[in-house]
C-alpha cells in the first residue's frame, strides 16, 4: 500500500509541474497575442489601414465612436441615423474616412510605436493592460485591452475616457458639405 501512495504522489507531483509549464507557455502565447493586437492597431492607424484599425477596437470603443459621430452630426444640423453611420463605417465610406483622418490629424501613432517603451501589465481572462511609457513622461499610460470573440481588442475609449469631453477635431462633415 505505501508503494502505491508514493507512486501516486510522484505521478501527481509531475502532473502538477507539467501543468505549470503548459500554463506558463499558454500565458506567454496570450501575452504575445495581446501585444501583437495593440501593435497592429497602432500600425494600421499609422499606415492608413483604417478598416483594420476599426476592427481591432473593442465593441465599447466602436459604439462610443459611432455615438460621438452621431452627436456631432446632430450639432452640425446633419440629418443622419446611427444605423446610417454604422453602415458608412462598415463600408469605409466618407464619414468613416473623415473620422479617421481627423484622428490622425490630432494623434501620431509613432508616439506609441517608435517613441515609447511597452511593458506588459496585468493579464486576466478577458482583460489585459499594457503600460506604454512615452519618452520622459512622468508615468506610463495604461492601454486597456479586451478579449472579445476570441480576439484581443484595443480599448481606445476605455483607455482615454478622460478625453470623453473631447470634441471631434473639427467637424468631420466639413470635408464633404
Amino acid at each position: 500500500m505505501p508503494k502505491f501512495v508514493i507512486t501516486l504522489f510522484i505521478v501527481l507531483f509531475f502532473l502538477c509541474i507539467s501543468d505549470n509549464y503548459v500554463f506558463a507557455g499558454d500565458r506567454n502565447d496570450e501575452i504575445n497575442k495581446v501585444l501583437y493586437s495593440a501593435e497592429h492597431y497602432f500600425t494600421s492607424l499609422r499606415d492608413g489601414a483604417y478598416q483594420s484599425a476599426w476592427s481591432n477596437l473593442s465593441e465599447k470603443s466602436r459604439r462610443s465612436i459611432i455615438d460621438d459621430v452621431y452627436s456631432a452630426s446632430k450639432q452640425d444640423g446633419v440629418t443622419i441615423t446611427r444605423e446610417e453611420i454604422m453602415q458608412n463605417f462598415a463600408a469605409g465610406g466618407i464619414i468613416f474616412l473623415s473620422y479617421w483622418k481627423a484622428v490622425r490629424n490630432t494623434f501620431d501613432p509613432d508616439m506609441v510605436l517608435e517613441k515609447s517603451s511597452w511593458k506588459m501589465g496585468t493579464l486576466q481572462n478577458n482583460r489585459a493592460d499594457i503600460l506604454i511609457q512615452y519618452k520622459d513622461a512622468p508615468q506610463p499610460t495604461t492601454l486597456k485591452m479586451f478579449k472579445e470573440q476570441h480576439e484581443w481588442r484595443v480599448g481606445f475609449i476605455e483607455t482615454f475616457d478622460s478625453l470623453k469631453a473631447r470634441k471631434l477635431p473639427q467637424s468631420i462633415y466639413d470635408r464633404f458639405n
